[in-house]
């Protein structure tokens, strides 16, 4: 049997997916693929229906499952079984300070780490200050504000798969 599957998108996101593709040496016998895992309650509806004929599980939380193929019937020359994990990404994270100074003064958000990829060459997070907003560079590590309005300001960070962090709130006075 072959499978394909899509990690969870986000830190804490249940959008998982795996899909089976069973290869079954007779056709004419009618068959059902099984989901067991993470979350998979058979007691209570929840978001996943762990047995299909299509062999289409969405809806994944992260964790081990496993994935079986077996007959309608009961009887047994369809019987294949695999064991496949749904991973996500570590949460977005990073520290956020004012620094004042005369004649200059920098409110910097640095230490970015976490969310979906990273790649030196390219823009790997949007880093979000009131209504600023401008990409920063993952491999410097660091972005700043030069001689901000004082106040408070909301902070956020967005990744390249839509993924946002925690907000933080940072004063300049």
């Amino acid at each position: 049997m072959r499978t394909s599957s899509k990690n969870v998108t986000c830190n804490g996101a249940d959008d998982g997916v795996v899909k089976v593709f069973p290869v079954i040496q007779d056709a004419s016998y009618p068959y059902h693929c099984e989901l067991t895992g993470v979350n998979v309650n058979y007691d209570e509806p929840s978001d996943i229906n762990n047995i299909n004929e299509i062999g289409y599980f969405n809806n994944l939380h992260p964790g081990t499952y496993t994935l079986s193929v077996l007959n309608d019937d009961g009887c047994s020359p369809i019987s294949m079984q695999t064991t496949f994990t749904i991973t996500q990404p570590a949460p977005i994270t990073y520290n956020a300070h004012f620094d004042w100074g005369y004649p200059v003064s920098y409110l910097t958000v640095d230490n970015i780490q976490g969310g979906n990829g990273f790649d030196v060459l390219a823009y790997t997070y949007y880093v979000h200050i009131d209504s600023h907003h401008d990409w920063a560079l993952n491999y410097q590590g660091q972005y700043s504000i030069t001689n901000p309005p004082q106040g408070d300001h909301v902070i956020y960070i967005v990744d390249t798969k839509n993924c946002q962090s925690a907000v933080m709130h940072v004063s300049s006075y």
